[in-house]
């Protein structure tokens, strides 16, 4: 079991939010969130975060101008989501390398934390599918939007 997270102190590091309600078809057996969704939940995240920042216009444009791949997802689960739950996804990058984003996300419903994962992207040349550098201006708009975050160039 993942250790207790002080949420206040967790969500203070975030600035981007967004909300889902959950459907029926995204519920098991056991009537509560399926595990898998999160990793849908938090990849939704990370589009709208993406999109603030004009990355992602259309498929055609992320393919072409900032492709980037998921090598890398964790989640740790705290408590459950339920069918018509609203939950809101945080979203941030917590560090940037040369070719790679690290994201982090929280699932908050009700006050209470349901989930934190992390995800890293690896930003990739369409034509050869060989990781490259970060373009130096978007490297600063996310740092200028994380201002204070932690491990950032």
């Amino acid at each position: 079991m993942p250790k207790e997270i002080d949420l206040n102190q967790e969500l203070s590091k975030y600035k981007h939010k967004t909300t889902f309600t959950i459907q029926f078809h995204q519920i098991d057996a056991a009537r509560v969130l399926y595990n898998v969704e999160y990793f849908k939940l938090f990849e939704n995240g990370r589009i709208n975060y993406m999109q603030q920042f004009n990355l992602i216009r259309s498929i055609e444009h992320l393919m072409n101008e900032f492709l980037v791949m998921t090598v890398h997802n964790d989640i740790d689960y705290f408590r459950p989501a339920l069918f018509n739950d609203e939950v809101e996804i945080w979203t941030r990058i917590s560090e940037i390398r040369n070719s790679s984003l690290i994201f982090e996300n929280l699932a908050v419903c009700k006050g209470e934390l349901l989930a934190k994962g992390s995800t890293v992207y690896v930003h990739i040349d369409p034509k050869t599918q060989k990781s490259k550098p970060i373009p130096a201006e978007i490297v600063r708009n996310f740092q200028e939007y994380e201002k204070n975050g932690e491990n950032l160039p």
